[in-house]
C-alpha cells in the first residue's frame, strides 16, 4: 500500500444521544454508512430505552446526524 494511504481518514457518521434530547445516556455510535448507524441507534433505542423508533423519531436521528 502506497504511503499516502496509510493516513487517509475515512469519513464515518455519528449519533449520540445526547444528540437527539437524551442528555443522560452516554451512549455513541460511529459507522461508515448513516444507514449502518441508524440500524446500530435503533438498536439501542430499542434494547436500551425500551423504545420502538418511529418514522418521526428516525428523522430526527437523520438531522442530528454528524459526519466525522
Amino acid at each position: 500500500m502506497p504511503p499516502y494511504e496509510v493516513n487517509r481518514k475515512v469519513m464515518a457518521f455519528q449519533l449520540a444521544c445526547a444528540d437527539t434530547g437524551d442528555k443522560t445516556c452516554p451512549f455513541v455510535v460511529r459507522a461508515e454508512t448513516m444507514e449502518e448507524a441508524l440500524k446500530l441507534a435503533g438498536e439501542h433505542v430499542k434494547a436500551t430505552h425500551k423504545v420502538i423508533v418511529t418514522p418521526q423519531m428516525a428523522e430526527q436521528m437523520r438531522r442530528a446526524m454528524k459526519r466525522v
